[in-house]
């Protein structure tokens, strides 16, 4: 993972959006370095985590225990008590799926709208492409495959909307206190969200997906790499600010 870069003409401070954010996460006991704008955009559209002053190698940016992140994946989760069953035997994308779509329809009054509020409404996964953008594609080895997503007239087709019609839909339908408004579109933008933003630990017992709030705002390359992820298994840390903290407690990463 890599910060996207430096700001070309770096801000005084954090703009309000990444200073509301790492104030809701050091709330729930995380840590967000002061030099971080989260909320980041530069001139050619690409949204992430900037450096708004030099970091130095080693420092730990964003640090969160288990209550800053979404871990509905989890069977036995506080988060997951208010769950039908029915829901709970479904699997972990799901699962989380279900959560986040629940939490967006309770809007301002949800724990985790400060972070669901910054997630990406439009995506570039195969399931919204478009009739037209499908077709160039044609002749290559996976077109045949992908082309049948969608019907001619472009509506979804397929195991996605096997999944949709056949399971997820009678499910939200039951319990539609839970969740009033919810469609085939908010559905398939939600799960996107999680399968292209949710993390797995790849430990033997390890789970997901987790959704890590700002954490999954830093660009994931391959090259020029300059942050690096460690998942820690110990108890969870009571809150600490950088303010006034020598570098010695802060927990470093190796």
């Amino acid at each position: 993972a890599c910060l996207t870069g430096m700001a070309s003409t770096p801000p005084r401070s954090a703009s309000p959006e990444s200073a509301a954010l790492a104030a809701w996460l050091r709330s729930r006991g995380a840590y967000v370095h002061r030099a971080l704008e989260l909320c980041g955009k530069r001139s050619d559209g690409v949204r992430g985590a900037f450096a708004l002053a030099p970091i130095s190698s080693g420092s730990p940016l964003i640090i969160l225990p288990g209550p800053a992140c979404i871990r509905a994946c989890e069977i036995g989760s506080s988060e997951c008590k208010w769950m039908p069953q029915e829901v709970l035997e479904l699997s972990p994308v799901l699962r989380v799926t279900l959560f986040i779509m629940h939490e967006l329809e309770r809007g301002p009054g949800s724990d985790w709208s400060p972070y669901l509020q910054g997630l990406p409404q439009q995506f570039d996964t195969l399931e919204f492409w478009n009739q037209n953008e499908l077709a160039l594609l044609s002749g290559t080895g996976v077109y045949d495959e992908i082309a049948k997503l969608r019907d001619p007239s472009g509506d979804l087709i397929g195991a996605t909307r096997v999944l949709w019609d056949k399971s997820i839909a009678p499910i939200v339908e039951r319990h539609s206190g839970l969740w009033p408004n919810c469609s085939l579109e908010a559905f398939l933008r939600t799960c996107a969200a999680v399968r292209t933003r949710g993390f797995f630990d790849t430990a033997e017992g390890g789970g997901g997906p987790y959704m890590l709030p700002a954490i999954d705002l830093l660009n994931h390359s391959r090259a020029n790499t300059c942050t690096g992820l460690v998942v820690e298994r110990s108890k969870s840390r009571a809150a600490f600010d950088m303010d006034g903290a020598k570098e010695a407690d802060i927990p470093q990463r190796k």
